[in-house]
């Protein structure tokens, strides 16, 4: 007595001739849209390494400001005024990609490395306090100054340009300056005010 075996799953789907996958219509709509996405990633990525370039420059900036701000309060009240940038004795301050100090204008390294290194330039204006009281911008405070501190990307050369023009630490000039920049400059103005703490001083 004879008796007949079904048939197996894989002999039965060889005999239909059906075979399982993706379709050549399927992969390239898969690949279309990766490739759309990818793009919109791509789109993305400058926006993001500029926010991420802004928060290291605010951050250096900070640091920059902490240490200006240090050695303003370690001078003798009486010679803050020689820090201004005034010609002919102007001085420019050049930063590393840290917020650390490499050299200055007047004293520049020797050091080629050190040299290329620059990446802010920063110089100092020091200007008298208005009192409050005055009648006039000329009536000024005898025991404090407004310490301006402006910052440019070294590596910018529109930026430098910008910085060039600002030179006269008079507080009318150097308001008219500012308006004067454009509104997308990388130049950047930050100020702190120093006062002298002894009583012996009269307003």
């Amino acid at each position: 007595m004879h008796r007949t075996l079904p048939p197996s799953p894989s002999s039965s789907a060889n005999s239909t001739g059906s075979v399982s996958g993706f379709s050549l219509v399927e992969v390239t709509l898969s690949i279309g849209i990766i490739a759309v996405a990818f793009v919109a990633l791509l789109g993305l990525l400058p926006v993001g390494m500029s926010t991420f370039r802004g928060s290291i420059d605010a951050s250096n900036e900070m640091w920059i400001m902490q240490g200006f701000n240090s050695m303003v309060m370690t001078t003798d009240y009486a010679r803050v005024k020689d820090l201004s940038f005034e010609q002919p004795k102007s001085d420019i301050y050049y930063f590393d990609e840290e917020g650390r100090r490499v050299d200055t204008k007047s004293n520049p390294s020797t050091d080629a490395e050190r040299v290329l290194a620059r990446l802010y330039a920063v110089k100092l204006f020091v200007q008298d306090l208005p009192r409050p009281d005055g009648e006039s911008k000329k009536d000024v405070m005898g025991h404090g100054k407004r310490v301006m501190v402006v910052f440019a990307p070294f590596v910018n050369r529109v930026a430098m340009d910008q910085f060039d023009t600002l030179v006269d630490p008079d507080p009318e000039k150097m308001e008219k300056a500012m308006k004067d920049l454009p509104r997308n400059t990388a130049v950047k103005i930050r100020s702190f005010a120093v006062a002298r703490m002894d009583s012996a001083v009269a307003d």
